[in-house]
């Protein structure tokens, strides 16, 4: 029996084990058309409970996480290798910062959220002159790269949690698969920029912290892992391999190009078209994989995104992908047959937007690595 430890930060079911997200939970996910990451990680859950050799483990601070001093700054602890501290201090003290401002001082347009987002936004970073404003608006435009991706109230505190999930996995190394279910996804994230729903980058985060030379970053996810690519973009001992749909056509637009082999060499962009259905993504996925082996690396991260599947809302708006049910067993048994079985492994949860769907797919990566891998080790 494979040893599957899923780590997340709540458990959202009552005693009759049914899911309950709380009414603040709601609301957040009710921020944006498509991304509900509250309701996505419950199902999850939800799903992975009935599948054979699941350890869920509940992961939050607690007061024996102390300092000697003061509690532990876990977003600063976790990210400060792959984060810039201007940008985290900026996403720990501007939720409440805007919150300040009263109704008078917020724009209307976010005021109509209960959420701040960006609405000015600088010149390309050309000029050393350009800098961060100190009002909270401007900042705001500064460090987000887009307009989906808002701070509000209490957000503050699942970006501790997130990094404290980070945390946890590092002390999991004897586990066959480690599975981090955040509050957020966090591949847009880069070294001093948030975006695509995305603020802190949990997998950058576990390769700057995981005791190995030299570590591989496997993206599934839709869309490019733009900011993964980005904060590595200089690192020899940091592959980055992502599979994504071709930035001609979809978000991130500016990223993601087969061309883009990151100052290193260690970027590996394998763009695929819109449409692109199992028989297409397999032999992608394959080269990709080969490339780790190449690399050499010790352990290798998944960002593990869902919004390949056929129909996605998300991704449907501009093109889409069309891998549908089997093609996710056979996903998680295509990166066990391409890694070594020394390999160790950890699965972060990114996209997908199909909520009916995103359940099963997400476990059956993740059971069909596993048992692969047990098979594997016979």
């Amino acid at each position: 029996m494979p040893s599957i430890a899923v780590l997340t930060p709540v458990l959202p079911f009552n005693d009759q084990k049914e899911i309950v997200l709380s009414e603040q939970d709601q609301q957040r996910d009710a921020l944006d058309e498509y991304n509900h990451s509250r309701q996505r990680r419950a199902l999850i859950l939800q799903e992975l409970r009935t599948r054979p050799g699941i350890d869920i483990k509940l992961c939050t601070p607690s007061d024996d996480d102390d300092d000697d001093d003061d509690e532990t700054d876990w977003v600063t602890h976790i990210y400060r290798k792959v984060h810039s501290s201007e940008l985290l201090q900026f996403l720990q003290t501007a939720p409440a910062r805007w919150e300040a401002l009263g109704k008078a001082g917020q724009d209307p347009i976010a005021s109509l959220r209960a959420a701040l987002i960006p609405i000015c936004v600088p010149l390309q970073r050309t000029t050393a002159s350009q800098r961060p404003s100190q009002h909270v608006v401007g900042q705001m435009g500064y460090y987000c790269t887009d307009n989906c991706t808002p701070l509000f109230a209490g957000i503050v505190e699942e970006f501790e949690r997130d990094a404290y999930l980070v945390q946890c996995a590092l002390q999991e190394s004897s586990r066959t698969v480690v599975v981090l279910l955040p509050t957020h996804p966090g591949h847009h994230a880069a070294t001093d920029c948030f975006g695509g729903y995305c603020y802190t980058n949990h997998a950058a985060a576990l390769a700057a912290h995981l005791p190995h030379e030299r570590v591989a970053i496997l993206d599934v996810d839709y869309h490019c892992g733009n900011g993964t690519a980005a904060i590595f973009d200089n690192d020899p001992n940091v592959l980055v391999v992502s599979l994504h749909c071709d930035p001609d056509y979809d978000y991130p637009f500016h990223a993601g190009f087969a061309d883009d082999v990151g100052t290193a060499g260690t970027t590996c962009h394998l763009p695929l078209p819109p449409g692109t259905d199992w028989a297409q993504y397999k032999p992608a996925l394959q080269q990709g994989l080969q490339r780790i082996r190449d690399f050499g690396g010790t352990a290798c991260i998944v960002s593990l995104g869902l919004d390949t599947y056929d129909q996605d809302p998300c991704a449907l708006r501009r093109a889409g992908f069309h891998l549908r049910d089997n093609d996710y067993v056979a996903m998680g048994r295509c990166i066990a047959q391409g890694l070594d079985t020394s390999v160790q492994v950890l699965f972060v949860q990114e996209g997908g937007y199909r909520m009916d769907k995103v359940p099963v797919a997400a476990a059956d990566v993740i059971c069909g690595f596993a048992e692969e891998r047990e098979r594997m080790s016979e």
